[in-house]
């Protein structure tokens, strides 16, 4: 929803998501850059912080690869 201009729609679903799965960090980095494009800075640092935070444990629940933004990832075969 974010990438179509649908950013309202596509932060409020991030958010339902990160108050569902609140220590998976590529949800609340998701969030951060939501909330960059929709201008709300204090917001995407506060989550960006968050998604540091989960992502220096290295221990804690994390997305399937196929759907994780990482660069460099492999194509699926």
């Amino acid at each position: 929803m974010v990438g179509t201009g649908e950013v309202d729609r596509g932060i409020a679903a991030f958010e339902k998501a990160a108050s569902l799965a609140p220590d998976v960090p590529e949800i609340r980095a998701a969030l951060a850059r939501a909330y960059v494009q929709a201008g709300r800075r204090a917001d995407a640092e506060k989550e960006h912080l968050a998604f540091q935070k989960l992502s220096a444990k290295g221990d804690g629940p994390r997305l399937p690869a196929f759907a994780r933004e990482e660069e460099g990832r492999e194509a699926p075969r």
